[in-house]
């Protein structure tokens, strides 16, 4: 970590940046983009390895139970606030207008996201 404490070597050996999700959507927005959701990432898996656990990559039935909750988890809070790694999900602002005007042409709603 450096001295502002957002900046450190990540998992992958690479230098990254902390950011948070309402930072990022801004920057987003900026550009065009909506944000539509977040997800936390590695909110189990990253600390496997301090709590003693193991997960045996060749067993298909733990590691698809693993992600399932890992996914659930992802998408609800307290959950994903607490992870160190998010997903934050967005669309093309173009897209959306897009996409209400071929609905309204064609006379359907679109629901937000």
């Amino acid at each position: 970590m450096d001295e502002t404490g957002r900046t450190e070597i990540g998992v992958l050996g690479l230098q990254g940046r902390a950011e948070t999700v309402d930072e990022l959507s801004e920057l987003m927005r900026g550009r065009g983009v909506e944000p539509q959701r977040w997800y936390g990432v590695w909110l189990f898996v990253d600390w496997l390895e301090f709590s003693g656990a193991e997960l045996d990559p060749t067993d298909s039935k733990q590691v698809a139970a693993t992600a399932a909750v890992e996914l659930e988890a992802s998408r609800r809070d307290p959950y994903r606030q607490l992870s160190r790694v998010f997903h934050l999900v967005g669309r093309k602002a173009k897209a959306l207008a897009e996409r209400s005007t071929a609905a309204a042409h064609h006379g359907w709603t679109v629901a937000s996201p």
